[in-house]
């Protein structure tokens, strides 16, 4: 996870863990830190919105087989 000279979570660390954040795959200590990297950073927040709507279309298309077409 990389920080800022004053620990903060920096805006490469957090965007490394957008989709984990989404998934609820990081710890209770990771997901504090990047809930606070977002209360201040509208960049981040950004990408977390557009990477959660782009999960959300995938989720709802839906699996289908996988054809072999010739």
């Amino acid at each position: 996870m990389r920080t800022t000279a004053r620990g903060r979570l920096c805006c490469d660390g957090a965007c490394d863990q957008l989709s984990s954040y989404l998934d609820g795959e990081l710890s209770e200590r990771q997901r504090a830190r990047l809930d606070q990297h977002l209360a201040w950073c509208p960049s981040c927040r950004r990408m977390l919105t557009n990477l959660g709507r782009t999960m959300a279309g995938l989720r709802r298309l839906g699996k289908r087989a996988v054809t072999h077409e010739r």
